[in-house]
């Protein structure tokens, strides 16, 4: 059984409830695949957020619907898609682009490996992910925010670090996704 994996990661986010969001140095930005009769340099230079700026994560929010929306204006249908990667404070992102719409993916399974004081049932009911359940990007993004606020909770003021590999089954698009958490000692 092939599977095929996109993965995006943050690491050292700071697991503080009442702290301002995380913040990074924009490295820049990525297509992982040319668009048609487009300019990905021109589509770059319209976006608010420059290479070497302090962003935070909605400030990629930002800049992605800004992608969408000049797209939109080029009358370029189809699906983006954003990963980020997250290496020692400085994040670079990755966007994918289809020209349609990805087919429907359900959640196959999700486990969690490293190291981790928080049970893994725990950890599972605040993903709010059910097996079976329908799974675009935006759910794993929001299940990662949940986790991080259940660390908040139980381990104030610390960072940790928090991947999630995701894995699609080439035979029916079922989706495994793997939390990788990293504590500190």
């Amino acid at each position: 059984m092939l599977l095929m994996g996109v993965a995006f990661a943050t690491a050292s986010i700071p697991a503080a409830s009442n702290a301002s969001p995380p913040t990074f140095i924009l490295d820049g930005y990525k297509f992982s695949q040319p668009i048609p009769g487009v300019n990905t340099a021109d589509l770059e230079s319209k976006l608010k957020h420059k290479p070497g700026t302090h962003v935070t994560e909605a400030d990629i929010d930002v800049d992605t619907a800004i992608l969408a929306k000049e797209l939109e204006a080029r009358h370029i249908g189809g699906q983006i898609e954003t990963g980020l990667i997250e290496k020692k404070g400085h994040l670079s992102v990755v966007f994918g682009y289809s020209e349609v719409a990805p087919p429907t993916r359900h959640l196959e399974s999700q486990s969690f490996v490293g190291e981790s004081r928080i049970p893994a049932s725990a950890l599972l009911a605040a993903t709010g992910l059910k097996k079976g359940a329908e799974l675009p990007f935006k759910d794993i993004k929001a299940a990662r925010a949940r986790i991080l606020a259940l660390y908040a909770k139980a381990m104030p003021h610390k960072r940790i670090g928090l991947k999630c590999k995701v894995q699609t089954r080439r035979s029916n698009g079922n989706v495994v996704l793997t939390w990788i958490i990293s504590e500190p000692k």
